[in-house]
């Protein structure tokens, strides 16, 4: 769900990219967010593909 509102917020500010990675770095390149707040948010993309796909990233 974390993913989806992040997601959401790029939407809302015309960003709406093929995924959720390159969205987050043409937020960060459009001044949306800062560095903190990217590196956030890709860690809980990363933490929720590893959820949602099982793709063997270790989250411990």
């Amino acid at each position: 769900m974390c993913c989806k509102a992040i997601d959401d917020v790029g939407a809302e500010h015309g960003v709406a990219e093929r995924n959720l990675s390159l969205s987050l770095k043409k937020m960060k390149e459009a001044g949306l967010i800062d560095e903190r707040l990217l590196e956030w948010s890709d860690a809980l993309r990363i933490i929720g593909n590893e959820a949602a796909h099982g793709v063997g990233v270790s989250i411990a």
